[in-house]
C-alpha cells in the first residue's frame, strides 16, 4: 500500500543516517511488511553502503521470539508444507510458493538447528547467490557469549529485531549483546530495524535505552543535527526526581514540556510512527481491491461468565484455588538454575536492581494465564507438566540404586531433562516473562546444593554420611515431592474429567491404543469422551493430546450471547 511504501522510504532514510530505525506504526499497519520490503531491497543490492565492501554478499539476521519465527519465514522464504520442509532439509535449491517477498527467488536451507536457521537467497534462475537470511530466537541470542556475538557482528550487516520493547532494560544480557552488534571490528557500522507496537507505553528511560541499541554513546548523528539528546534526557530525569520529592504543578508542567520536546526532537527523528487516524487523514484516496480503505473501530463487549459457572465448574475453580500453590513443580528444580528479573531502572540510574525467581513460580504464573484463557488451554498445559514430572519420578525411582557417584547422578538428571524436553519448554516461558538465566553457578552445582539442603533436613543426627549418600538422601526428598506433585495434579485432572462431554459412539481402536500407550496422561476410558481431533504436536511435546469438549464451557457459552 502507498502508506507502507512511504514508511519504507522513511525507514531507509533514517537507517542511512542513524544506522538504525524504530518501526512503531500502530498494530495492523504492516510493520513486518515494511521491514520485509527493506530486507528484499537490501538483498537486491539497493543499499550498497550498508555493506563493508563490494565482495561481501548481503547478510540479514532476524532476532525473534520463537513463536513468530514461522510467520517471518512465510513472509521471506515462502509457505512451508511438509514437501517443502523435506526438500529444504535435503539442501535442495527450490522456489517455495509465496504471496509476499522474494517470491521469484530460489532459496536453500544451509543451517537448521532448533530456532536457528539460515537460508541462502538466489536470483530467479537459481544461479547467482544474492545473500543470506538467518532466523534466530531471542532465547538463544541472549545466552550467547561475547565471542559468539562479535562473530555475528562480522558476519551480518542488517539486524532485524521484532518486539524490541523486550530490550528496554540496559542491565539484561539481550541489551548488552545487541550493543556489541553495533560495529564490525574495523568500526564499520551495522544497520538495525527495531519493531515495536508499544513505544509510547514505555518510559523515557526505556525509549532512550532502545535508541542506544543502534546509536553509540557519542550520539554523533544527533549532535551533527544539533539535537541535544543527552541534555534533554538529563533535564527529564532531574524534573522527574524533583517531582518525586514534592508534588508541584509547575514541575509537572515543565516535565510535560520536556517530554514533548524529546518526542519532537528525538523520537520523530528515529521512529516511523503512524496511527490509523494519521493514515486516514494523509492518504484519503487510498483503496484496497478497488474499495476505499476503512479502519473499523473495535466494538467492546462486556462478557459475564457467572451465569455459566455450574456447580462442577465452581468445584474445579475452588480446587485449583486450594491446590495450585501446593504444587512444587519439583522437576523444574532439577534443570538446575534460577532466573533473574530486572526491576525498572530508577530515574537516578543507580546500581542495577534485580531479584531472583524460581522456575516453579513462572509455571504457576503460566497456569494462571492459561486458566484465564479457558479450561482447555489450562488442561493441556497441566497435562504436559504432569507427564514431564512423571518421567522424572519414574527415572529416579528405577535408577536410584545405580547412582553411586556424582557422574552417575549428573548423567541420570541429564537423561531426565532430555527425555522430558524441558529446555525448549523453559525457553518459551522465559521469553514470555522477559527474564534471564542466572549464570553465577553451573546447573549441576546448583542441583547438588539443592540436594544437600534437602539431605540436611533428613539426615540422622550423629550418623556419618559420604557425599554421594547425602545426595541420594536428597533425591529421596525429590521423589517425595514429585509424588506429591503428581497426586495433586491428578486430583485436578480428575475434576477436569467431570466437565467433559461423554461420547455415545463406540471407542475407536486409535483412542484405545493411545490410552494404552500413554497410561495416565490420557484419561482412563478416553473413548468415552467426545473429541474433535488432536492438537498439533509441538517440539517440546512428549505426548499427543486430543481436543476435548466440555459441558457448557463458560467461555464458549458467554461468546454465544
Amino acid at each position: 500500500m502507498e502508506f507502507q511504501l512511504v514508511g519504507v522510504v522513511n525507514a531507509v532514510n533514517i537507517a542511512n543516517f542513524y544506522n538504525g530505525v524504530i518501526l512503531a506504526d500502530s498494530v495492523g499497519l504492516g510493520k513486518s511488511f515494511m521491514a520485509s520490503a527493506v530486507i528484499e531491497e537490501f538483498l537486491y543490492g539497493k543499499h550498497p553502503t550498508w555493506i563493508v565492501n563490494n565482495e561481501k554478499e548481503p547478510a540479514v539476521l532476524l532476532i525473534l521470539p520463537p513463536s513468530i519465527i514461522s510467520q517471518w519465514e512465510e513472509l521471506l522464504i515462502g509457505r512451508m508444507d511438509e514437501d517443502i520442509k523435506n526438500r529444504l532439509s535435503n539442501k535442495e535449491k527450490i522456489k517455495p510458493l509465496s504471496d509476499y517477498f522474494l517470491k521469484d527467488n530460489f532459496k536453500r536451507l544451509i543451517k537448521k538447528q532448533e530456532n536457528n536457521k539460515t537460508y541462502e537467497i538466489y536470483d530467479e534462475n537459481g544461479e547467482k547467490i544474492l545473500g543470506k537470511i538467518s532466523f534466530l530466537s531471542l532465547g538463544i541470542f541472549q545466552n550467547m557469549k561475547e565471542g559468539e556475538i562479535r562473530r555475528l557482528a562480522e558476519e551480518y550487516d542488517l539486524f532485524v529485531i521484532d518486539e524490541s520493547h523486550k530490550y528496554r532494560n540496559k542491565n539484561t544480557n539481550r541489551w548488552k549483546n545487541v550493543r556489541i552488534l553495533q560495529k564490525k571490528s574495523d568500526n564499520f557500522p551495522n544497520r538495525f530495524m527495531l519493531l515495536t507496537a508499544t513505544p509510547l507505553n514505555n518510559s523515557i528511560n526505556d525509549i532512550f535505552n532502545i535508541i542506544r541499541l543502534f546509536v553509540d554513546d557519542t550520539f554523533a548523528p544527533f549532535r551533527i543535527k544539533g539535537i541535544p539528546i543527552t541534555d534533554l534526557i538529563k533535564r527529564y530525569r532531574d524534573l522527574k526526581r524533583e517531582l518525586e520529592k514534592r508534588d508541584d504543578d509547575k514541575i509537572r508542567k515543565n516535565l510535560r514540556r520536556v517530554a514533548t520536546e524529546i518526542k519532537q526532537k528525538v523520537l520523530d527523528e528515529i521512529m516511523v510512527l503512524r496511527t490509523r487516524k494519521y493514515i486516514m487523514e494523509q492518504f484519503k484516496d487510498l483503496k484496497v481491491n478497488g474499495k476505499p480503505l476503512v479502519f473499523k473501530d473495535p466494538k467492546p463487549y462486556a462478557l459475564d461468565y457467572s451465569p455459566f459457572y455450574t456447580k462442577d465448574y465452581q468445584s474445579l475453580i475452588d480446587l485449583i484455588g486450594r491446590k495450585l500453590d501446593s504444587i512444587l513443580f519439583e522437576y523444574t528444580k532439577l534443570y538446575g538454575t534460577r532466573f533473574v528479573v530486572f526491576e525498572e531502572e530508577s530515574v537516578d540510574e543507580e546500581e542495577e536492581k534485580r531479584h531472583y525467581i524460581e522456575i516453579a513460580d513462572l509455571f504457576k504464573l503460566l497456569l494462571g494465564k492459561r486458566l484465564e484463557s479457558g479450561i482447555y488451554p489450562f488442561e493441556t498445559t497441566l497435562r504436559r507438566i504432569y507427564e514431564k514430572e512423571k518421567i522424572f519420578y519414574e527415572i529416579f525411582k528405577t535408577q536410584m540404586s545405580g547412582i553411586l557417584s556424582e557422574k552417575s547422578l549428573r548423567d541420570t538428571i541429564k537423561d531426565a531433562v532430555e527425555r522430558a524436553k524441558i529446555k525448549k519448554e523453559l525457553e518459551e516461558v522465559l521469553e514470555e516473562y522477559t527474564v534471564e538465566e542466572e549464570d553465577e553457578e553451573t546447573w549441576f552445582d546448583r542441583v547438588v546444593r539443592i540436594l544437600l539442603e534437602y539431605a540436611d533436613d533428613l539426615k540422622e543426627e550423629g550418623k556419618q554420611y559420604s557425599n554421594i549418600e547425602l545426595l541420594r538422601l536428597g533425591l529421596e526428598r525429590v521423589l517425595d515431592n514429585l509424588e506429591t506433585d503428581l497426586k495433586i495434579t491428578d486430583e485436578i485432572i480428575q475434576e477436569l474429567d467431570k466437565l467433559k462431554e461423554k461420547s455415545n459412539a463406540k471407542p475407536e481402536a486409535f483412542w484405545i491404543d493411545l490410552e494404552h500407550k500413554q497410561e495416565r496422561i490420557v484419561p482412563k476410558g478416553i473413548g468415552n469422551y467426545k473429541t474433535l481431533g488432536m492438537i498439533p504436536r509441538k517440539e517440546e511435546d512428549i505426548i499427543n493430546l486430543p481436543i476435548f469438549c466440555y459441558h457448557n464451557d463458560p467461555k464458549l457459552e458467554s461468546l454465544k450471547q
